[in-house]
């Protein structure tokens, strides 16, 4: 309140009166510091006062205003009547002006049936008169913008009632979010170029406001209330594709925002809907999958809930239990918008796509990629995931045809200098890397359709020698061969990708068409390869053991196997450079290095360092179990039943077989023989029982052409107790290796590949039955639709067939084009790897009793049949001499042993191998390391009488 004496001076009275004392000048300040702040307090008061009443005076006085305006307005909305939309502009704007959402609802609703009404009675007039006139014309620039903010506001108050008034708001949204309803038609030169302009800027204004998340929330919960109708959702999605349509992201970073804003919410609440692509009509699927680039303009990692961690921890609880297919695994907005994008590039598909549709395709491909990093994904090939509507639209991606369809998308880039460094993303367009990181992720997840996709992307295609040439010059692969980390976000799938492409196609490729160098040369094979085995062991060194390493690992062992088989490499490019001539203890320091190399990639070592490591392993375990002369196992063998009574005095003891044993034999007449086993009669009667139990004649092996052995897959037939004498064969044979002592078995390499935990392939089949093979490698390039084959073998074994299925209800299912080459795989599996698969693992048991597999894994199958059987050919005399012992007052120049060598040099390679009998019991030259310990108690002999 105002008293009216805020002008008075201050009285202020300077007698001091009597008993009273003078204030401080602190107290003075202090005093007149406070009268100054509460007359600046009141000032604010009356000033706040005077404000508040002016915006009470005016917010009363627009209400007046507009209750008048709404007056009059309903007074003309009822009165007047128009014949064009242009006439209703004045009652459109002044209502946009007023609209309040509290009080005006009936308002709007009857403008936009009105407007609506117009809308009918000028379409109706256009089929009578067969015309396709405008609701409006614009002829003015001025004009249209004007329109545009006006129909702006109006469409974005009527999305706000779709759902309270949705007969009339349904209409009018279907109606007036169509551009094609206004022309635009400009006066001046260029009049058609400008008017198209300005026909997308008004229409960009007019949506403008349609694209945030009321609208297509509303428009979700209408989809899922009235799903069955797919004529309505499709109205439906129409009204919600043109909030979007017309939408281009900004140089501005406030209008991209709101831009990708909008994008965000369409397909949050859109495409999260359950079995959407299920729902829709044909023309929806198209116009969505039209508006890839657009929809998927934002990056889902930074906008979506990040799924895969929480649901991580739920998995490995999940898996702990007993039984997990009996727990649901839920699908959230991510899944059902993952699965639905994926409905989206599979309508994208086409045979000859151009530009755009490539456009369309990288943006589809790249959200897929980037959302299926957020998304627990694992969880959909889980037994417990049974919603096959969800995993539909991922089935129809990862068959042959529309593998092959995206392929085309992205043809191989031209003009590839291989000696020109590049990068990743400009050696391949960005849509094939992403397709290439989601193939790779479903083939590492996906159980189920891990072969044939493989199958689908391996053959047909040119996918494997592409990513090979494009990969092989750029600067990320070539760090990671030098450092084996730090590779970049695109390398990794792609090198996983080609190594189990490749890998897949090596499985069913023969060596004649490795040979005739279909996929690569010799030359880019020996290049891959000095690669590759970089790149292998420096992973190694960095220690990152994941399933990138794993694939190399693989993919470099097949090929070292063919080499193995034919050389196409030389030896020595196998080994890596630091390892070639230094010591591998040395050079492979720290974390048990050396063991992780050697089980893993073994030919990176020389073979003279392998061996000595394999035989240092055997030699000190050797030196725990024998070291007590005493301690010894003894045995009386018959030599009429050695096999019988070797079984039955040797097999329980296991693994005290690596004891010193010695053996007494009983001659045929019943007497036992003369002398004490000193490790000689030992010798003796290993490789006479060796010889015995490996006669084909017993039925435990078989011969393949080339008389190699390998199990006969009906030994159960022939010996009902096989399983126990093949582990007892594996034992003695380990007892041989473990004594250095050579025996002259010619195992089948495949089978030998059993002993390194290897499996064969067809390459390996020529060995066994080269018909079969010859009559597998003509499908691979047949016709074979006609031939009705299915995927069932017949087995003959003493003269009884057996129809097995290769793989479930294998007898149901033809053989065609498509899966000739999964036949042909399956066929070569059976018979090189499931007819031998007991005997083989009964023989790996008993071996490993005595030798360790990991041991034997260093080496390739040749070089096992050189550390079981020795080396066949002609003897190194040189080689020979470095290790002689000489004794008796001989010496090297001495003129006898000059003479001995001199003879032995002229000897045939069946008079050597005799010679070598004589002295070792074996007929094959021993390796080095062998060597050593054989010729170290060299003997005294006579030959043509010269004393030795």
């Amino acid at each position: 309140m105002f008293f009216g004496d805020e002008r008075e001076k201050p009285k202020i009275s300077f007698r001091s009166q009597k008993g009273a004392s003078l204030p401080s000048r602190q107290d003075f300040v202090q005093t007149s510091q406070q009268q100054r702040e509460e007359r600046h307090r009141q000032k604010l008061r009356e000033n706040s006062s005077k404000t508040i009443q002016k915006v009470w005076r005016r917010i009363r006085a627009s209400r007046r205003t507009d209750e008048e305006e709404r007056k009059r307005w309903d007074i003309e909305i009822k009165s007047a009547s128009w014949n064009d939309l242009e006439s209703m502009h004045s009652t459109i704007s002044r209502l946009s002006l007023f609209y309040s959402k509290r009080i005006d609802l009936n308002r709007l609703d009857l403008l936009c049936e009105k407007i609506t009404s117009l809308y009918n009675s000028h379409t109706a007039s256009n089929q009578a008169s067969k015309t396709d006139r405008k609701v409006i014309v614009f002829t003015t620039r001025e004009e249209a913008l004007k329109w545009a903010i006006v129909f702006k506001r109006i469409l974005s108050h009527s999305s706000q009632r779709l759902t309270e008034n949705l007969q009339v708001h349904f209409r009018f949204l279907l109606f007036f979010t169509n551009p094609d309803i206004f022309g635009y038609e400009l006066v001046g030169d260029n009049n058609q170029q400008e008017s198209n302009v300005l026909k997308k800027k008004c229409n960009n204004i007019m949506t403008s406001q349609l694209g945030g998340g009321e609208l297509v929330s509303s428009i979700r919960n209408l989809m899922m209330k009235f799903s069955t109708d797919k004529n309505f959702l499709h109205l439906l999605m129409t009204i919600a594709v043109r909030s979007l349509q017309f939408s281009s992201p900004s140089k501005s970073k406030e209008e991209s925002k709101d831009f990708k804003g909008n994008a965000f919410h369409f397909v949050w609440e859109i495409l999260s809907i359950k079995n959407l692509f299920g729902k829709l009509n044909v023309q929806s699927q198209v116009m969505l999958a039209n508006l890839s680039t657009i929809l998927f303009s934002f990056n889902p990692q930074s906008l979506f809930p990040n799924e895969s961690a929480s649901n991580l921890v739920l998995k490995r609880s999940r898996m702990d239990m007993e039984e997990e297919e009996k727990i649901p695994l839920e699908t959230t907005r991510n899944d059902w918008i993952l699965s639905n994008s994926f409905g989206i590039s599979i309508i994208l598909e086409k045979p000859n796509p151009d530009q755009r549709g490539t456009n369309l395709m990288t943006a589809s491909l790249q959200f897929i990629d980037k959302l299926m990093r957020v998304c627990y994904t694992k969880k959909y090939f889980s037994k417990s995931f049974v919603d096959s509507e969800f995993l539909e639209p991922l089935r129809k991606f990862v068959v042959v045809s529309s593998i092959k369809s995206m392929l085309n998308f992205f043809p191989v880039q031209p003009n590839l200098k291989t000696g020109e460094e590049r990068s990743i993303q400009k050696t391949f367009p960005t849509g094939f890397l992403h397709l290439c990181s989601i193939i790779i992720h479903f083939q590492s997840n996906w159980e189920e359709q891990k072969s044939p996709l493989l199958n689908s992307i391996s053959f047909g295609t040119s996918i494997v020698r592409r990513l090979w040439i494009g990969m092989s010059g750029t600067v990320e692969l070539s760090q990671l061969a030098a450092e084996g980390r730090g590779e970049s976000q695109e390398i990794a799938p792609l090198l996983l990708l080609f190594t189990k492409c490749y890998s897949h196609l090596l499985f069913t490729m023969d060596d004649e068409e490795f040979f005739q160098q279909t996929v690569f040369n010799l030359d880019e094979l020996v290049k891959m390869i000095s690669i590759l085995k970089n790149i292998a062991y420096k992973m190694f060194v960095a220690d990152r053991n994941d399933e990138l390493r794993e694939s190399i690992v693989s993919l470099l062992q097949q090929l070292y196997d063919r080499n193995a088989r034919k050389t196409f490499c030389n030896e020595m490019h196998w080994l890596v450079d630091g390892l070639r001539f230094m010591d591998i203890d040395s050079a492979l320091a720290s974390r048990s290095l050396d063991q992780e190399i050697l089980k893993n990639i073994p030919f990176v070592v020389p073979f003279d360092v392998r061996i000595a490591k394999f035989y240092e392993a055997i030699d000190d375990d050797r030196n725990n179990n024998q070291s007590d002369y005493f301690n010894t196992e003894r045995a009386r063998i018959r030599r009429e039943y050695i096999f019988e009574d070797a079984i039955s005095k040797l097999n329980h003891l296991d693994q005290r077989l690596k004891k010193r044993i010695q053996v007494e034999l009983v001659g045929e007449n019943g007497m036992l023989e003369a002398g004490v086993d000193g490790g000689g009669v030992f010798k003796e009667f290993l490789t006479q029982l060796l010889k015995t139990a490996y006669n084909t004649e017993y039925g435990l092996f078989k011969e393949t052409h080339s008389r190699a052995l390998y199990p006969n897959p009906a030994s159960s037939m022939v010996v009902p107790d096989d399983s126990e004498q093949f582990e007892f064969l594996g034992k003695i044979l380990g007892k041989a290796i473990y004594e250095r002592i050579l025996v002259n078995i010619p195992f089948a390499n495949f089978f030998i590949a059993k002993l390194l935990g290897k499996v064969n392939f067809i390459s390996d089949l020529s060995s066994l039955d080269p018909v079969l093979y010859k009559n597998l490698s003509y499908l691979k390039t047949a016709d074979v639709d006609d031939l009705s084959l299915n995927f069932t073998v017949t087995d003959n074994d003493f003269g009884e067939n057996e129809v097995v299925e290769l793989i479930r209800s294998g007898k149901d299912i033809a053989v065609t084009n498509e899966n000739k080459h999964r036949y042909v795989a399956y066929v070569a599996n059976h018979k090189l790897n499931v007819q031998i698969k007991r005997q083989s693992a009964a023989f790996l048991k008993g071996f490993g009793m005595i030798i360790s597999p990991e041991l034997l894994r260093m080496f390739s199958q040749d070089e096992v049949h050189r550390i079981i059987c020795g080396n066949p050919g002609r003897i190194d005399i040189e080689d020979m001499k470095k290790y002689a012992i000489y004794s008796g007052g001989y010496y090297a120049d001495h003129p006898a042993i000059i003479l001995f060598w001199s003879m032995l040099s002229k000897f045939t390679v069946d008079q050597q191998q005799k010679f070598l009998m004589f002295v070792t019991s074996c007929s094959r030259v021993c390796s080095s390391i062998i060597l050593i310990v054989s010729l170290s108690n060299f003997f005294i002999a006579t030959i043509d009488g010269v004393q030795i």
